[in-house]
């Protein structure tokens, strides 16, 4: 970018669109590629950041949107794939894929995380919680009691519950 009041550079990049029965171009952004292999120089990243809000002004900052393609005729849409790197060695960890809300600032609040399909919300999370097919996020509720005493001990139905709530709280739920 330039110094001073210079403008900061803009790179547009636009595939070609099909023509007939071909396909449209592809863009592809790859990083450049780690250190030797007895190093541990990481690959480089790609980094889609949306432009910031100017400060003295009440805009929102820009977006970075991911859109798979419009499909036509009777082929589906494209998807739009997050990939975590592949493990380069032995034993080593693959890439995490993180999703991560916008902080507020002063009485702002934090942004909403959406999972969706055809506009419905079938997960959303906020800062009370999770919440599953269109439903309002809630806080995580507490453990359920394990069943005790009662006149009639029906010990089946008591491994039953139990085993309900153990695999609930696996989940976290």
């Amino acid at each position: 970018a330039p110094v001073g009041t210079g403008m900061a550079g803009v790179i547009t990049l636009t595939a070609a669109a099909a023509n007939g029965g071909a396909a449209g171009a592809a863009i592809t952004i790859t990083a450049g590629v780690g250190g030797n292999s007895g190093g541990s120089n990481p690959g480089g990243a790609v980094n889609l950041v949306g432009g910031a809000a100017k400060s003295d002004v009440n805009n929102a900052g820009g977006a970075v949107n991911l859109t798979g393609g419009a499909g036509a005729g009777t082929l589906g849409g494209g998807a739009v794939v997050l990939t975590g790197g592949a493990a380069g060695a032995t034993n080593a960890n693959g890439g995490a894929i993180t999703l991560n809300t916008g902080a507020p600032t002063g009485s702002g609040v934090v942004g909403v995380l959406s999972l969706q399909t055809n506009g419905t919300n079938r997960i959303v999370m906020n800062t009370t919680g999770i919440g599953f097919y269109n439903v309002t996020p809630v806080a995580q509720a507490g453990a359920i009691a394990a069943p005790t005493g009662g006149a009639t001990v029906d010990a089946e139905a008591r491994t039953a519950i139990n085993s309900i709530r153990t695999a609930l709280t696996n989940i976290g739920i």
